[in-house]
């Protein structure tokens, strides 16, 4: 906990520094109350943006909580919408030697087939940004 005020930035750049060292982080909460979805999305967004100014590419988006357990547990009622970037992308085999506490949650990852901005898209302009859609397996 930081204070009773979000400082979505702050806690973008904690998170990505805990995930690049491969180190566990305090959940986030707001004096007693946990976050919400909004706020989560605003760190997400701020995180996005360091992973840009670092070199990375925005190549698609990921739903996640898609199972009614997992959305439980989330305290949400819908799945939930991630970024990926290009270093999220895992070809070939994956090491967990160094991992905290490997465990694998499936997800459907949206890949696009050219860039796109993040004005409002209609949905002929999703549908021709639309490179490929998969079965997607997050690594947490």
């Amino acid at each position: 906990m930081r204070s009773r005020e979000l400082d979505a930035s702050w806690y973008a750049q904690s998170l990505l520094e805990a995930a690049d060292r491969a180190q566990t982080h305090p959940r986030i909460s707001i004096g007693v109350r946990r976050l919400g979805l909004a706020e989560g999305y605003d760190i997400q967004r701020e995180q996005v943006a360091l992973r840009q100014r670092r070199g990375e590419r925005i190549i698609g988006y990921k739903l996640g909580v898609t199972t009614p357990a997992q959305r439980e547990t989330a305290g949400v009622s819908f799945p939930t919408l991630g970024t990926l970037t290009s270093s999220m992308v895992l070809e070939g085999s994956l090491r967990v030697a160094g991992m905290l506490q490997p465990k694998v949650e499936p997800d459907m990852a949206v890949i696009f087939a050219h860039s796109r901005s993040d004005a409002a898209l209609s949905d002929e302009d999703i549908d021709r940004a639309i490179g490929s859609i998969h079965a997607g397996l997050e690594i947490v």
